[in-house]
């Protein structure tokens, strides 16, 4: 009997054409990882390996999706894909055929020339009928929200300038930011709020609540516009192209009694309906109703006006509920921004509409399609490549991949569930 140790091997690589190696093969690559907590790897792909990732332990997420124990993800050819350990895992990788030399790193800017690229391609069948009843850049303010990234917000604003001729843009940060050599019109300087610190976050860990640091900025910028239509963005965000605009006015028909806005928002990333977590040992299955989007929008005036005015700053320690996930227990968390617009927005008129429903893990069928009829009469979710809009952040990529809004996404609605609501109502007409 021959005994060594996993650590022996180079990048724990057991099997593969390489030296040292437990077995020899030109045909396959395994290796056993153990990957901490929070460790991120960034956006890459294999150029001809096949790669099967196999979680034997903890939970990973990739592409914005939550993975766990026994599950097995398969990762063809030149399919982009990060990878982000919510525990401490265990992770058994596959590569075949192997070789090496053939894995390509993304970097935030490449992935945004590649996605303008994409998105023209996306959209290119669809413009000649979505351009029609468009809404002018003169027409539209653009309102960039946020701290001022060094990096990106000038890409930001150069975006603007080039995807909406005409467009007023004003730019709200916090007093003392560096704002020399950047092109906006209107400049809103706040006191920075600060954010809610270490709150208890529903996946484990702790997080630190931004919502009222979104919400002064939005809101003391909205003073400022007079034009009919707002587009509101984050600095570190970019437009790869104007499609958020050319679809507003493409698909009109909604139901009346589910309406809050004049016309619907639109919205970059598809919403969440229900997740994953392991709490106490136990994976649990949960439903999130009234649930948003808050990195970007673009709609009428006076609809971005009813979403943020009545909004209220949360305490500075935050605002948590105790969630209920039945056998599983009780853990109290801080409730997501997205769910704080969404319930504040609509409870005025849909009184229904309340934060307990959103701490419950159970299916709930009236809760479930009250927020169903309001997601889809309200909003417009295009996705990353053909709304335009685009995070540029590396580790926000995934939402620009896995939202990009050309394909369905489990636990969520995007793009053709909203296609498959819309093709309903016409279909009832």
């Amino acid at each position: 009997m021959k005994v060594s140790r996993l650590d022996n091997y180079e990048g724990n690589w057991i099997v593969g054409n390489f030296y040292p190696t437990l077995v020899a093969s030109d045909q396959i690559e395994i290796s056993i990882r153990y990957m901490n907590k929070y460790s991120y790897e960034g956006f890459y792909y294999r150029e001809r390996d096949t790669v099967n990732i196999v979680i034997l332990d903890g939970c990973i997420r990739s592409n914005n999706h939550e993975y766990f124990s026994g599950e097995i993800l398969t990762i063809p050819p030149g399919e982009l894909h990060d990878l982000l350990p919510l525990q401490d895992s265990r992770v058994l990788f596959i590569k075949s055929p192997g070789g090496g030399g053939d894995k390509h790193i993304i970097s935030g800017n490449d992935l945004l020339m590649k996605a303008s690229d994409l998105s023209r391609y996306l959209c290119l069948y669809e413009s000649e009928n979505i351009s029609n009843n468009c809404p002018s850049g003169d027409d539209i303010t653009a309102i960039v929200q946020g701290p001022i990234e060094k990096d990106l917000t000038p890409q930001c604003l150069k975006s603007i300038r080039k995807q909406i001729p005409g467009a007023r843009i004003v730019l709200s940060t916090w007093k003392g930011s560096d704002v020399s050599d950047l092109d906006y019109d209107s400049l809103v300087y706040n006191d920075d709020p600060g954010s809610n610190v270490n709150m208890p976050y529903l996946w484990g860990g702790n997080v630190d609540v931004n919502f009222n640091r979104q919400l002064i900025s939005t809101s003391s910028a909205l003073e400022l516009v007079e034009t009919r239509y707002t587009l509101k963005i984050r600095t570190d965000m970019a437009l790869i192209n104007d499609g958020f605009r050319k679809y507003f006015y493409y698909y009109p028909r909604r139901e009346k009694k589910w309406e809050l806005f004049k016309e619907r928002i639109v919205m970059p990333f598809y919403i969440w309906r229900s997740n994953d977590l392991v709490l106490n040992g136990k994976k649990v299955h949960f439903h999130q109703p009234y649930y948003m989007n808050d990195n970007a929008w673009f709609g009428l005036t006076e609809d971005i006006r009813t979403l943020v005015n009545c909004q209220k700053k949360l305490p500075n320690e935050g605002f948590a509920l105790d969630f209920d996930f039945g056998e599983a227990g009780f853990k109290r968390a801080c409730v997501s921004p997205e769910n704080v617009f969404f319930v504040n927005a609509f409870h005025k008129k849909f009184t229904d509409v309340c934060y307990e429903d959103i701490t419950l893990y159970h299916e709930n069928p009236e809760v479930n399609e009250r927020s169903y009829r309001l997601i889809m009469n309200n909003f417009l979710i295009l996705g990353a490549m053909r709304s335009g809009m685009f995070i540029m952040k590396p580790k926000y990529l995934s939402l620009n991949i896995g939202m990009a809004g050309d394909r369905r996404v489990v636990n969520t609605y995007g793009f053709y569930e909203q296609m498959d609501y819309y093709n309903e109502l016409i279909a009832e007409a």
